[in-house]
């Protein structure tokens, strides 16, 4: 069934998804937060109604577990064949001690595990190289832009040519990928942004390499600047399920996971959808060309200034970056609309 009154398009967009769900600290302790689960659980729901199709999902977290979570989510709305990477391949993975992952994947059967799982660089470049050119394809990287070389990005970028393809990593993203969609927390603010990135202690090679992704790609990087207060959704996600590998992850999150990971701006009976979740959703919704109406567009373009630091410059006005933000929902139709994409199950 189609979402709300949102028309499905008759070519959707095809999404990578780069994330590091379900973090994990080097002892094997939980050290994530839950938006990235509520980033895939939209995407998932999106797809399941045919807004999008998921070519791949990549993460940088290296455990045991996250390929298998990874694997529930989609498989819960109908996506079980989605492949998986992980960042660096599946070597020396942390045993997971106590995130939700753990906990997804004891309950639930699935496919694909970290064990077996590819390398992302792999993955990424064998799912580019087989797309077509005439694909409109939207790299989703769940994090912000300060962040590129946390997540599985930069390994293919800087991936060599190799028996999948004769382009490397850069010219295989330039041919390929329509978008490239970033959640950063840069505000703009004139001629310059504030709460920005500040790369003045990164080694010199990452600003110049980012500066060069920034101005050189055909991509689009989003933002939003919903404030938490208004990026609560009430919905059942807290409830205790033993059928629901959502629920139970959101349940296991709120209820056991101590600060500061758990999200210490929690509205009682409500979901933080502040950051990915909400961005997954515009990206996916603007390209179909069903942008909801709370979302408007800020012209300009990122650029790294002398002082090393990533500002949004409004003169930029060839540039390909776009800038969402989300005004005030005062009839609260975004929420519910996102609450009915949480609690949807195909």
């Amino acid at each position: 069934m189609a979402f709300g009154l949102f028309a499905v398009p008759a070519d959707p967009p095809k999404i990578i998804f780069d994330t590091d769900i379900a973090r994990v600290a080097a002892d094997g302790t939980s050290a994530s937060d839950i938006d990235d689960l509520g980033a895939l659980t939209i995407l998932n729901a999106l797809a399941a109604q045919g807004y999008c199709e998921i070519l791949a999902v990549v993460t940088s977290t290296r455990s045991d577990t996250v390929v298998g979570m990874i694997d529930v989510m989609n498989t819960t709305f109908g996506h079980p064949d989605v492949p998986i990477g992980i960042k660096g391949g599946n070597h020396h993975l942390i045993i997971d001690q106590n995130s939700y992952a753990r906990l997804v994947t004891a309950k639930f059967a699935h496919d694909q595990t970290s064990a077996s799982a590819p390398a992302a660089a792999w993955l990424l470049r064998k799912i580019l190289t087989a797309a077509s050119e005439t694909d409109t394809i939207i790299y989703v990287h769940a994090d912000t832009i300060a962040h590129w070389e946390y997540l599985c990005f930069d390994a293919l970028w800087e991936s060599p040519a190799d028996a999948i393809s004769d382009l490397p990593g850069s010219d295989l993203v330039d041919a390929k990928i329509d978008e490239i969609v970033s959640y950063t927390p840069c505000l703009p603010n004139g001629g310059v942004s504030e709460n920005c990135p500040d790369w003045t202690n990164v080694e010199s090679s990452q600003p110049s390499a980012l500066e060069n992704w920034l101005k050189t790609f055909t991509g689009t990087v989003t933002g939003n600047t919903a404030a938490p207060a208004e990026a609560h959704v009430p919905t059942k996600l807290k409830e205790t399920s033993q059928t629901d590998p959502v629920t139970m992850a959101y349940v296991h999150y709120y209820t056991q996971t101590p600060p500061p990971w758990r999200d210490t701006a929690e509205v009682p009976d409500a979901v933080s959808l502040y950051g990915d979740p909400l961005g997954v959703f515009f990206t996916v919704m603007d390209r179909s060309g069903n942008a909801p109406g709370t979302v408007t567009r800020t012209k300009g373009g990122f650029s790294i200034s002398a002082d090393r630091k990533l500002r949004w410059d409004q003169n930029l006005t060839t540039s390909q970056h776009r800038y969402f933000h989300s005004a005030p929902d005062e009839q609260g139709q975004l929420l519910t609309r996102l609450a009915a994409l949480f609690e949807f199950r195909p």
